[in-house]
């Protein structure tokens, strides 16, 4: 997140229902990790996601939480992917991950798109 260029998902638990638990711990190439709660609000195949997340300060409290919104839509024969995400509480720690977020994004989004291109492939 803040500072890094690449993010590393050492934990990763989803739990893709509604109330299902969301876990991941993001650690970038300095070594620090960066904890995540959540819960899915909505779960519509195979058109919506809609989950609530948290980033946890280092006792575990969380420093801002978003309502992300996830939309797939079938255009020309490919999956459209809208992503929306709105910050629904944060503290005053919260502007330099708020400031990265873009760009984390980003980077998860482009590494999904490389995985799905992959194994389309097989």
């Amino acid at each position: 997140m803040v500072g890094s260029s690449r993010i590393y998902e050492p934990v990763c638990e989803l739990d893709a229902k509604p109330g299902g638990a969301i876990r991941i711990h993001m650690r970038g190439p300095n070594g620090i990790v960066y904890p995540m709660t959540g819960a899915y609000q909505e779960v519509v195949e195979p058109e919506r996601l809609v989950f609530i997340s948290a980033v946890l300060d280092a006792a575990g409290k969380p420093m801002f939480e978003l309502l992300n919104t996830v939309t797939f839509a079938e255009e020309g024969g490919k999956t459209k992917q809208i992503l929306r995400v709105r910050v629904i509480q944060r503290t005053a720690q919260a502007a330099p991950y708020l400031a990265g977020m873009e760009q984390g994004w980003t980077q998860s989004l482009e590494r999904l798109a490389s995985y799905v291109a992959k194994h389309a492939k097989e």
